[in-house]
Formats: C-alpha cells, structure tokens, sequence
C-alpha cells in the first residue's frame, strides 16, 4: 500500500515500505494508539529480545 512522506522535501513523496506489518519500527518499537506514543503496546525488555530473536530475526 502506498504512503505519503512530507518530511524535509518541498512536496509530498509517495512511497511502497519494503517492510510490511508488524515488522515495521512504528509497530513494535514506537507503536502509536490514536496519535501519541503508546507505552503499554510498546515492547521492552524481554518482550522485546523475544520479538527481535524470535521472530524478527529468526
């Protein structure tokens, strides 16, 4: 699916991710719920080791 990027560039970018669903760093690493930063979905400690060894990089 296409996304838009307006970062730094003079005009609005679209774009196709190389990394889809819960692989991409919005989702597992600053996962947002409605707008702001969710700490609760946000994956630490040994959560985050499982996610990373188990199935980011198996």
């Amino acid at each position: 699916m296409a996304q838009t990027f307006s970062g730094s560039v003079s005009r609005p970018v679209s774009f196709v991710p190389i990394i889809d669903g819960a692989f991409r760093w919005d989702r597992w690493a600053a996962p947002k719920t409605n707008g702001p930063f969710d700490h609760h979905a946000a994956r630490i400690g040994d959560d985050l080791v499982r996610f990373v060894y188990g199935e980011h990089f198996p």
